[in-house]
């Protein structure tokens, strides 16, 4: 074989061998989790670290539990608020404030936003909000972005589960009547009567309620995930159990109307797994980062 031919046969090996490995490198990347986007969603962002939203400048704590770095407080971002007193729609996204509803359609993002309770609870959305015309997920991460910002995602009931083990794996059961339950353990510590006193015994808001069935249920934030009760919006327009109750919605639905969602409450200590979320209610969501 000459010089020419050994040259040319080299060069035919060579293009083989890097078109290999772009297609292996191509196949590696293609899971659910998708590229991070500018400013602090970098991939230098540290777990830990505030993060700013950049689609409306709101700042959130992040808190990382287990392998896991969640956002620290409800999502509050505000794209439009909704006026109509019925959500009965399963597909249409619905947006509110708990209590916001002056009615006759003059709601208003302003207003929402300079409403008593938009900074400490944030905002109530209905699952195709939540969504934001993704499909339902069970995956780990969940590859649903939906109303979160760039490099978060809306968490699948998956990864909900996850959260919750590895909090029982610390030592907190999740059990119903345990005061030292995993719902109390990621709860946030401010609380009507708290015996943790200090800034943790508080009436004012944002805060839980006491436990008055006398089985101090009371919350110890032991992982900094600071859980706090936004309260619920059903589908025909009324509002219930802020400072009581936080429900969260999963990326993952249960058929055609409902989807997993997660519930914490003042008067028990563990964390719910709820099947009869209706896509039609106004729940909080807390948002995920991929790794």
């Amino acid at each position: 074989m000459n010089t020419k031919k050994i040259l040319i046969y080299g060069m035919l090996l060579l293009a083989s061998f890097l078109l290999v490995v772009s297609t292996s490198c191509e196949k590696e990347e293609d899971d659910n989790t998708p590229p991070v986007e500018n400013g602090n969603n970098s991939e230098e962002f540290v777990c830990g670290n505030e993060f700013t939203d950049p689609r409306d400048g709101t700042i959130y704590s992040t808190v990382q539990i287990g392998d896991q770095c969640w956002m620290a407080k409800n999502l509050a971002y505000l794209p439009e608020i909704t006026y109509e007193d019925d959500w009965s729609s399963l597909t249409e996204p619905q947006y509110a404030v708990y209590g916001y509803a002056p009615g006759s359609g003059t709601e208003t993002v302003a207003g929402a936003k300079a409403s008593e309770h938009y900074g400490n609870y944030g905002v109530l959305y209905n699952w195709a909000a939540a969504m934001d015309g993704a499909e339902s997920s069970e995956e780990n991460p969940s590859g649903v972005q939906g109303i979160c910002p760039p490099g978060w995602h809306l968490p699948s009931d998956y990864e909900w589960t996850e959260l919750v083990d590895y909090v029982v794996a610390q030592g907190y059961p999740n059990e119903y009547g345990d005061p030292n339950g995993a719902g109390n353990a990621l709860k946030s510590c401010r609380q009507v009567d708290s015996p943790l006193g200090g800034n943790c015994d508080t009436s004012e808001h944002p805060r839980w309620e006491d436990d008055w069935s006398g089985n101090n249920h009371f919350g110890t934030d032991e992982f900094g995930f600071s859980a706090l009760p936004g309260g619920l919006r059903y589908f025909y327009g009324s509002f219930y159990e802020i400072g009581r109750y936080g429900t969260w919605w999963s990326a993952s639905d249960r058929g055609i109307d409902y989807a997993w969602s997660r519930g914490i409450g003042c008067l028990f200590g563990d964390v719910l797994r709820l099947s009869n979320g209706g896509k039609n209610e106004g729940f909080s969501v807390r948002c995920l980062r991929y790794n």
